[in-house]
């Protein structure tokens, strides 16, 4: 009997330890206590794709190469998670709070993270191509080197963002918040930054050739040799920026405010300043549009006196015969 007892106490205590261990590396929600278990885990990784754990409480959880792929996230609580080597291909996080959470290596391709909140989060190693994430939180955030070309980033919050030497060739910022932000060699070449907000933003070196600023709010921004050919700058606000040694070769910067910004050396072949406003409050005319003079119809003056037989129609020789 007492060696019985003893055994069970030690089953007890293993099964503790167990359960322990399992609760530092991977979540254990309640679902996974109850009797039948887990069906889609095993104890040496998490596979919990396609399933269900919409508003899910995984606070400060540790979750290493957990496969999530295609799971329902939406309105999870993964705040100061840390998320390694882990697979949420596909996923639906949107509303999902991630604040202050670390995710490293992990695939995030295709995830829904509209509305999601990456506040002050930091991002490694990771891939949101195509991402969709409008009105996402990434204020704070620490994403440098990340990959977002063509993501859709409407209205998203990216004030204070750490993002030096991102890849985010054709994506979507319009009416996104980057004030503040640090966009050092920032590679957004075709992007659509239409009405965004880039006040005070570091954005030296940065590549911005062809983009789409019109209407963007660049005032105190630091653009200190950025690429800006061909880029759209109507109606941008660029007073007080900086803009020494920047490339606006063919750019387009009609009816922009450039009161007190600074244009040392900037290179202008080809731009557009009609109507803009300059360093030093003038406003540069608009030169007068070139009007082609109509081509003149020709008059075709006919001789009256001409008629048939003074006209050698047959092309015969009329010349007099030789005696």
């Amino acid at each position: 009997m007492k060696l019985r007892q003893s055994l069970i106490g030690s089953l007890v205590i293993l099964s503790s330890v167990t359960t322990v261990a399992t609760a530092q590396y991977f979540p254990t929600p309640d679902s996974f206590l109850q009797p039948g278990g887990c069906s889609n885990c095993d104890e040496n990784g998490g596979r919990w794709g396609n399933r269900n754990w919409q508003g899910v409480n995984w606070s400060g959880r540790e979750l290493r190469q957990a496969n999530l792929e295609g799971a329902n996230l939406a309105m999870a609580d993964l705040s100061r998670a840390q998320i390694f080597g882990s697979t949420l291909k596909d996923a639906n996080l949107t509303g999902a709070n991630l604040t202050g959470a670390t995710i490293r290596s992990t695939v995030l391709q295709g995830a829904v993270l509209n509305g999601t909140i990456f506040k002050n989060a930091e991002l490694f190693m990771i891939s949101l191509e195509n991402g969709q994430m409008e009105n996402a939180d990434f204020s704070g955030a620490q994403m440098k080197n990340i990959y977002l070309g063509g993501a859709n980033l409407q209205g998203a919050n990216l004030i204070g963002a750490d993002l030096q030497n991102a890849f985010m060739v054709g994506a979507n910022l319009i009416h996104a918040d980057l004030s503040a932000a640090d966009l050092r060699g920032v590679k957004l070449r075709n992007s659509i930054l239409i009405s965004a907000n880039l006040q005070k933003a570091d954005m030296r070196a940065v590549s911005l050739a062809e983009a789409n600023l019109s209407e963007s709010r660049l005032s105190g921004a630091n653009l200190e040799r950025a690429e800006l050919a061909k880029a759209n700058l109507e109606n941008a606000d660029l007073s007080g920026a900086n803009l020494k040694n920047a490339n606006l070769e063919r750019a387009n910067l009609r009816g922009a405010n450039l009161k007190d910004a600074i244009l040392d050396n900037i290179f202008e072949m080809g731009a557009d300043f009609c109507g803009a406003t300059l360093p030093d409050g003038q406003i540069e005319e608009c030169p007068e549009e070139e009007v082609q003079a109509p081509i003149p119809n020709e008059e075709i003056f006919i001789d009256p006196t001409l008629n048939e037989e003074n006209l050698d129609i047959n092309n015969k020789d009329t010349s007099p015969s030789a005696p």
